[in-house]
């Protein structure tokens, strides 16, 4: 009967510095932000009304963009968003 050898290996875990968004960071500002406008009272109460409004224009903005495909891939029109951005981008520099 053959003995089977078992190696180990030991694996030290190395951190690295990713080059991209700090999205935890951005969630964890988000928080305290919020949550330090609403302990403010009224003082805080323009800021507030603020990032309401920019939340409600984001999500109109988005669903607008949302129809404008669904409507589009209905019709046939293929690449909409690639020919919107061309066209934006020509218009832009001429």
């Amino acid at each position: 009967m053959p003995v089977l050898a078992v190696t180990r290996t030991a694996v030290s875990p190395s951190v690295e510095k990713d080059e991209g968004l700090n999205i935890l960071g951005i969630v964890v500002f988000s928080i305290f932000l919020g949550a330090v406008l609403s302990s403010m009272g009224p003082s805080g109460k323009p800021l507030l009304d603020f990032f309401e409004t920019l939340h409600e224009s984001t999500m109109k903005l988005t669903m607008l963009v949302i129809w404008c495909v669904l409507i589009c891939k209905t019709l046939g029109v293929d690449n909409f968003m690639i020919n919107l951005t061309h066209e934006f981008t020509i218009n832009s520099i001429a």
